[in-house]
Parts: C-alpha cells; structure tokens; sequence
C-alpha cells in the first residue's frame, strides 16, 4: 500500500523470501512503475484512493496480445540481406510476423526475433509452439528467397492474453 500524506509518503512493502520482511519506506514523493495489469487488478493500494480521473484512465486503457519468435542459429546466414536492426516488415495479410529484429546488428549474437501483434499475435497463440517456429522460418525462407536452416535455440514468447481471455493480468507464456 502506498499512502500519501501531507509533504510526506509511505510505502508499505513486504520482502520475497522464505522469511519475508514487511516495511515501511518513507520520502516526499514515489514514483509507481508498474505493469497496467497490477493497476487495473487492483494489486497496489493507495490511500487515499486514486483521483476518479486517473482511475478512469486506467479502466480505459488496455492492451493487446504480442507475440515473438526468437531464434539462435550457428551463423548470421542472412547478413547478406540486411543493413540495418530491421530486417522486414511484411505485406502478408493478415501481418504474419511483420516485423524482424536482427540480433547480430544489435548484440553481435547469430539471433533473429520475429514480431507480431494484434490479430497476428492471436492467430500465433492458437498455434502449436513448433507451428509457431515453422511458421516463422517459412516466412525467413520467402523474405529472403532461399532456404533457411533449423534454428540451434528458439523460444516463442507470448504476452497478452486471447481476445475471449477475461484476465487483468498479461500473460507471459514461455516455451
């Protein structure tokens, strides 16, 4: 719970742990940065409550399923076709995998991540997570018009939850 008083705030906070502490940090002013889910489930308190404009704004606010593809491969077989970070934005309907952010330009690592989000992201989701791999190597193979080799790691991340998904809180899906 975080309480705000005159010229004065407390945060109340508890420690993980096996033994967890409880306390009470106290200053002039905090500064909440916390995922919208934890707001809209209501998982912080405040005394006194939020001003009706800003809970008004957090029960407006929303978000959306998103979804990434990243693979490691032995070598950066693709650096040939990219100059920059971004190495495709797609014309597919409906956005499969739009976007794809090259991890050798960015980390020095033979990695690619693909993007989607919205629909794509949904339509990722109802996938397996091997369909989700071939997918996105499918997409690779006709970005860059040959073949592509088997990833040596990938993990497929989904944060957001299906449209008919009623929870508050993202959900983060790792496989």
């Amino acid at each position: 719970e975080i309480e705000r008083h005159r010229g004065d705030v407390v945060v109340h906070c508890t420690s993980a742990g096996r033994r967890p502490r409880t306390r009470r940090l106290h200053g002039s002013h905090v500064v909440v940065t916390v995922p919208l889910g934890v707001l809209k489930g209501h998982a912080i308190g405040f005394a006194p409550g939020l001003p009706k404009r800003k809970r008004g704004a957090i029960r407006r606010i929303g978000f959306g399923a998103f979804e990434k593809v990243a693979m490691v491969f032995d070598e950066p077989f693709w650096s040939d076709a990219t100059h920059t970070h971004m190495l495709f934005m797609s014309d597919h309907a409906p956005l499969e995998l739009p976007l794809w952010l090259d991890l050798n330009e960015i980390m020095g690592a033979p990695g690619l991540v693909a993007i989607g989000g919205g629909r794509c992201a949904r339509q990722l989701y109802a996938l397996e997570p091997d369909d989700r791999v071939a997918l996105a190597l499918s997409r690779l193979a006709e970005i860059l018009g040959r073949d592509v080799p088997q990833p040596t790691a990938w993990r497929s991340m989904i944060v957001g939850a299906p449209r008919s998904h009623r929870s508050t809180l993202p959900t983060w899906r790792s496989l």
